[in-house]
């Protein structure tokens, strides 16, 4: 496997390059399509406070955004770019890596207010851990993978609403094709789910994290594998019963999807293909999709490298919701030719696509380099914005580094916030439950006065002024949560689901 510790060789400072290529870089200043969508970059990595940051952001119960970084580091930093804080340093010195190291997937936030995450590598076992971190910066490994048959979670697993951890694996199993998997939290057990077969009964690599739906199923993607070994939807009872592949993809309708999936409120399931969309091979450039929870694929965007590059291609992320529909991504190629570092972008269920804004590595960094780390959605706080990370390029000094024996220059990393805000709204940390469980609720809890599910009144507990507790009251059905704060309402961002 290529290492993710890459050495760093030289210290080029950005500075000290000729006049012609800095005129370069501003003129090849970052293209914003639609002119009420700005970009602003919060944080530049570097080699001091970690760098080459990967996976998916997660907000915490204080407000703050946690993520990781392939320099092993686990860090968090305010909504408004202030105060970044090393939380975590995970050491690749063995027998000093129990809770293991290269944390690529990012970070997922638990009903108890800690963070989980996976591995590449470390661990007792030597190939990867599943972990949990407390806000404070304590690590403990839950689980230890091995080499011999369960390894190479990309992802950090999910939380469902019985309290135990599922994710997948894109190595291992009984086939060597991945598998999905179900960690008790209690016992520290792992069962295997499913092990992945390939070829045309089913998928095979999957690369994203899982999502649990509104029916009570998981749901997931492979890169490969299905009826033309060009990747899968699939679906699965939490229990391991009813596994069913629901959609297999083969052009021209989108091949390889590394993304994950998104449900919006009329139940349907969102995502995006890295390739395929056209007939012609030079220019399939992926896909942005709809697919019922029966399986009925719609084709919402089609990318075009040939035609429409300044739009992007390559969407190598899933799509984020907002409470209005509409998705919201990141193209992995596309945009500005000059530099080819991908676009984001907004589209709604209605096919209405609009690139955002084209990003530019020296100024906001970059998605388009051979790395193998995944390039997560984009995260939308509470406050209505999106977050994202760019893997490579930014402000900081560039440094060269050895990968795969080629010398290749970049910067090291941005985390940036995208538009000018959406609504801010409600976030549970759990999407249905029963009547009478307690569900802790993310948001600006500043004044709040009331807080009702679907209209009924429900009793409250301040935690903090980002992080209240609630009970699903009696009478309760699905809907929308809203908090009262003085004359303002705010509401979840999707309908809570209340099971009988």
């Amino acid at each position: 496997m290529t290492t993710w510790k890459t050495r760093i060789t030289k210290r080029i400072n950005l500075k000290t390059l000729s006049p012609a290529l800095s005129a370069l870089s501003l003129s090849a200043a970052s293209l914003c399509v639609d002119a009420a969508i700005n970009l602003k970059v919060l944080h530049d990595f570097n080699t001091a406070e970690g760098f080459i940051p990967t996976g998916q952001l997660a907000q915490g119960r204080d407000g703050w955004l946690y993520g990781t970084t392939i320099s092993d580091v686990a860090f968090k930093i305010k909504p408004d770019g202030a105060d970044y804080t090393l939380v975590h340093a995970f050491s690749s010195a063995s027998p000093a890596s129990p809770e293991g190291f290269l944390p690529t997937g990012g970070l997922t936030l638990g009903r108890d207010g800690n963070f989980y995450g996976a591995t590449l590598a470390g661990g007792s076992n030597g190939s990867g851990t599943i972990f949990k971190l407390t806000p404070r910066g304590n690590a403990t490994a839950l689980f230890a993978f091995s080499s011999t048959t369960l390894n190479t979670a990309i992802y950090p697993p999910i939380q469902a609403p019985d309290g135990h951890l599922y994710g997948t694996t894109r190595d291992g199993g009984k086939f060597g094709l991945g598998a999905v998997y179900k960690l008790n939290l209690t016992t520290k057990t792992l069962s295997i789910l499913h092990h992945f077969r390939g070829g045309k009964p089913d998928g095979s690599k999957p690369y994203a994290p899982l999502l649990f739906a509104r029916d009570g199923n998981l749901y997931g993607t492979t890169r490969f594998g299905g009826a033309s070994w060009a990747g899968t939807v699939f679906r699965i009872n939490p229990n391991g019963a009813n596994y069913k592949v629901l959609y297999n993809f083969a052009l021209p309708k989108g091949i390889w999807p590394l993304g994950p999936l998104a449900q919006g409120n009329d139940g349907n399931l969102y995502g995006a293909t890295f390739s395929g969309g056209t007939n012609r091979a030079d220019s399939s450039s992926g896909t942005l999709y709809k697919l019922t929870p029966q399986g009925v694929h719609t084709t919402l965007h089609a990318f075009d490298s040939i035609k429409a590059f300044a739009h992007g291609a390559g969407p190598a992320t899933g799509v984020t919701l907002d409470s209005d529909g509409n998705l919201y991504g990141a193209t992995h190629f596309g945009g500005h030719y000059a530099s080819d570092c991908g676009v984001l972008f907004k589209t709604s269920t209605l096919r209405a696509y609009s690139a955002l804004y084209a990003m530019n590595k020296q100024l906001d960094g970059c998605f388009n380099e051979r790395l193998q780390g995944p390039q997560s959605s984009l995260s939308l706080h509470t406050n209505g914005r999106f977050y994202g990370v760019a893997t490579v390029g930014g402000t900081s000094a560039s440094d060269e580094f050895v990968s795969d024996g080629k010398v290749v220059n970049r910067g090291f990393g941005t985390l940036f916030r995208l538009g000018n805000g959406l609504r801010p709204f409600i976030k549970p940390d759990i999407d249905a439950a029963k009547v009478g469980a307690t569900v802790g609720l993310l948001g600006d809890f500043t004044g709040v006065t009331k807080v009702t599910f679907n209209g009924i009144n429900a009793s409250f507990t301040k935690v903090s002024p980002t992080f209240i507790t609630a009970k699903v009251p009696v009478g309760a059905k699905t809907g929308a949560i809203i908090v009262t704060k003085g004359a303002a309402k705010i509401k979840s961002l999707k309908n809570f689901v209340v099971r009988p």
